[in-house]
């Protein structure tokens, strides 16, 4: 039973760190670069949307977005993105 308390404590959180550290680079690592897929700013014109930086941040709601295509400056760029079905 002492072996339990370990599980319960920083064991849990251990096994947690090396699980998603494992994943990461024997997993998600290989499949990006094997699958290749790029961005769609990266291999087409689309529409960005980007939003002015305020303190606090929720005083970004009453801000104007800009909104501009990508070009070629875009292209090497990486940044957040979410998936996308194109």
């Amino acid at each position: 039973m002492r072996w339990f308390s370990w599980i319960q404590g920083p064991g849990i959180c251990f096994c947690l760190l090396v699980t998603l550290f494992v994943s990461e680079q024997l997993l998600v690592r290989p499949l990006k670069s094997a699958i290749g897929r790029r961005r769609p700013k990266q291999v087409q014109t689309v529409r960005m949307v980007q939003l002015e930086r305020t303190r606090p941040e929720f005083m970004t709601l009453f801000k104007k977005p800009t909104i501009r295509f990508s070009d070629e400056t875009d292209r090497d760029k990486s940044g957040p993105s979410f998936p996308s079905d194109t």
